[in-house]
């Protein structure tokens, strides 16, 4: 069952690294902002990070947000930031196969 609306209650930006031509016949990489969502968003505990997939040296999140349709999580070079922080996507799951919430874990 997907959480109440009102656990949603930080605001996280979604971003993601985009080639541009620099008419020189290469490309640079720039950020471009994908949307802004509502999100419910916890730390993950040091002593779990690594069933997680993650290194103990790193801060690692869990994000839970309503799906939304218009946003590819899984497209490659997302990063979440929240504040001044910005966390590498690590992985997106449904969280109980609804398709209504989506459960991110990233990592600084």
């Amino acid at each position: 069952m997907p959480r109440p609306a009102r656990r949603y209650s930080r605001r996280i930006e979604i971003w993601s690294y985009i080639a541009n031509d620099d008419s020189f016949g290469g490309y640079t990489t720039s950020d471009s902002k994908v949307a802004d969502a509502w999100a419910d968003v916890t730390t993950i505990d040091r002593d779990k990070l690594t069933q997680y997939g993650l290194d103990v040296a790193q801060n690692g999140i869990q994000v839970y947000m309503r799906k939304d349709s218009s946003i590819d999580m899984t497209a490659p070079n997302m990063f979440i930031k929240i504040g001044a922080n910005e966390y590498t996507i690590n992985s997106v799951g449904d969280t109980d196969l609804d398709g209504l919430e989506i459960e991110i874990t990233a990592s600084t």
